[in-house]
């Protein structure tokens, strides 16, 4: 998968979450997240969020710039870009 590219062309990953993790429950911080696992819950990050092709989200998305490319059942909310 090619990602976009925003201002600036590499996104830092300050939190990593493995695609063995199944997460109950909501989310919420400042840095940027990859998500490769299954969340039931909401995610509010004020950084960017990257979705794994394996990802399974049921829960609303709020960030900076969104990239999806896993399966989300719930509202995005992106400030910036939504891919």
């Amino acid at each position: 998968m090619k990602f976009p590219k925003f201002k600036s062309d590499v996104i830092k990953i300050d939190t990593l979450i493995g695609k063995r993790a199944v997460i109950e429950g909501n989310i919420e911080g400042k840095g940027n997240y990859k998500i490769d696992g299954i969340v039931t819950g909401d995610i509010t990050v004020k950084g960017d969020i990257v979705l794994g092709e394996k990802s399974i989200i049921t829960g609303n998305i709020v960030g900076k710039n969104i990239i999806i490319a896993g399966t989300v059942t719930g509202d995005v909310e992106a400030a910036g870009q939504l891919t």
